[in-house]
């Protein structure tokens, strides 16, 4: 994706869209752009989290409890934003969110924020 394209996409994001364009432009040029693959876990429930990550591509689900194989409780699609409270104050991750095909994040640190 492009920095345009990331910022497009941020904008779209209830958290972001009264932002000023330019500070999503920083915002987006800052945070680290992560490829993940299909089953890999981008949050482990009980892991203190001090970042959010934007789905920039591909998909992943929502886990009940953080136990393998438990129940899926919700899918997340591109632009959809996981650990947002992170942001504000880091702590543990209440749920597990595992990949459900290839994509790219972008990983957005309390600091950044």
């Amino acid at each position: 994706m492009s920095l345009r394209e990331d910022v497009d996409l941020l904008v779209r994001v209830p958290l972001f869209e009264s932002v000023d364009p330019i500070r999503l432009e920083v915002l987006a040029f800052s945070a680290e752009r992560i490829n993940f693959c299909a089953g890999d876990t981008l949050v482990e429930a009980g892991v203190v989290q001090s970042a959010a990550l934007l789905l920039m591509n591909g998909n992943a689900v929502m886990m009940a409890e953080g136990v393998d194989g438990s129940p899926e409780i919700g899918r997340l699609d591109s632009g959809d934003i996981i650990g947002e409270t992170a942001l504000m104050t880091p702590g543990p991750a209440k749920i597990t969110v595992r990949a459900a095909s290839d994509g790219t994040y972008l990983k957005i640190s309390h600091d950044l924020f």
